[in-house]
């Protein structure tokens, strides 16, 4: 049996992975507002720009689709793998999230009340499932930052972040994700952190940041600089211009990139209005002898200053 043809632009090729990234952010967002006559155009527009972009806009629908339970039944099986293995790839990884998460901040922070009564603020870009049960409260951060406001009872509260918990009863604290970058700080109360076989408590203005490899830093924050996305503001004191490009990526469209470990070291200080990202990013970059580059709605990228 002849293998079947390989659509075009499938592959590890980056222009096509950029193309697939773009047009699985156009479909996300017709999923939402599908009568929304701007999404419709930029979709429009999408596949007139060549046959590369068709091929990726169609490539994504049936991954959509293959991961559909209406529809899982009706695939044949090898469809079905491929389309799941092209959906947890560097594809969508929106897709998945959306499967997964029970809450999702798009383009804004968004405020909510759970059932358990524990109030809740998600940075843009964040998505969290609650996993809430008669026993305890618990809260899985897929992807983001979230400020947690959390209400005193019998029921333990327990957040996790890849391989980190957060335990707590009573306080309100941050926790952020960035891949395998995860940090907690502390506003009110104490927070106990723990990870594999280490733990530690965190008291009031105190953040932990976890790494990859085993890094971990122990630091103070000023008290305004503690979730201070919630008021459209980005806080930096000495801070890596990396970690700062984090929290405006979860504003943009696309990625932002940062090219060198000059510049993803540079260290900045100052205040950034976060309700013009780009502006925010320019300023922030700067600040750090770097300069950006956006190339909308696929990439933004930050270089070192000429």
């Amino acid at each position: 049996m002849a293998a079947p043809e390989r659509p075009q632009g499938e592959g590890t090729d980056p222009g096509a992975a950029r193309l697939r990234a773009e047009a699985a952010d156009i479909l996300l967002q017709l999923r939402d507002r599908p009568d929304d006559v701007a999404c419709r155009g930029a979709r429009d527009a999408f596949l007139r720009r060549g046959p590369a972009e068709r091929a990726a806009y169609l490539q994504v629908m049936r991954a959509w689709d293959a991961t559909a339970p209406k529809r899982r039944s009706r695939l044949r099986p090898a469809l079905a793998a491929a389309a799941f293995l092209l959906l947890a790839g560097a594809l969508a990884p929106e897709l998945w999230l959306r499967m997964r998460a029970d809450h999702r901040a798009s383009g804004a922070p968004l405020a909510l009340t759970l059932e358990s009564g524990d109030r809740l603020h998600l940075d843009a870009g964040t998505a969290l499932a609650d996993g809430t049960g008669p026993d305890a409260r618990r809260i899985d951060l897929l992807r983001g930052a979230a400020f947690f406001a959390v209400e005193e009872e019998a029921r333990p509260f327990e957040v996790t972040a890849g391989e980190t918990t957060v335990h707590v009863l009573g306080t309100a604290f941050e926790v952020s994700r960035n891949g395998p970058e995860v940090a907690v700080t502390v506003l009110e109360g104490e927070v106990r952190v723990s990870r594999a076989d280490r733990s530690w408590t965190l008291a009031p203005l105190d953040r932990l940041s976890l790494g990859p490899s085993g890094r971990i830093a122990l630091d103070r924050l000023a008290e305004r600089a503690i979730a201070a996305w919630r008021q459209d503001r980005l806080v930096a004191d000495d801070t890596a211009l990396a970690e700062l490009a984090a929290v405006i990526d979860r504003r943009l469209p696309g990625r932002v990139l940062l090219v060198g470990s000059a510049v993803e070291e540079a260290r900045v200080t100052g205040s950034f209005d976060l309700s013009d990202p780009l502006s925010a990013l320019r300023a922030a970059a700067a600040a750090g002898q770097a300069r950006v580059i956006a190339a909308p709605p696929a990439l933004t990228l930050v270089l070192a200053a000429d």
